[in-house]
C-alpha cells in the first residue's frame, strides 16, 4: 500500500515522468493541495485504471468459436 500512498507526494514535486499525475498541485508543493479533492478524485482515477475503459460484459471480445478453440488448446494438458 505504501507506493500508492506516496504517488501524490511524489507528483507534486513535479518529475520529469509524472504518468496520470495524480495530484492536485499544479505549480507549487503545499498541504492544501496535496490533501484536496482534487488530489484524491486523480489518485482514485489512477488507482482503479480509468484510462482503460472496461467493456459491457454482453460485448464479446472474441469469436465464441476462438473461445472454444483456446479451451480445446489447453485441454489435454489439464487431463494428463
Amino acid at each position: 500500500m505504501t507506493p500508492f500512498l506516496t504517488q501524490p507526494l511524489r507528483a507534486a514535486r513535479f518529475p520529469a515522468i509524472n504518468e496520470g499525475e495524480p495530484t492536485g498541485c499544479a505549480t507549487q508543493i503545499a498541504a492544501g493541495c496535496t490533501f484536496s479533492k482534487a488530489t484524491y478524485d486523480r489518485f482514485m482515477y489512477n488507482f482503479n485504471r480509468g484510462q482503460y475503459q472496461k467493456p459491457a460484459l454482453t460485448d464479446r471480445q472474441v469469436p465464441f468459436f476462438a473461445q472454444i478453440e483456446m479451451w480445446w488448446l489447453y485441454f489435454p494438458l489439464a487431463v494428463a
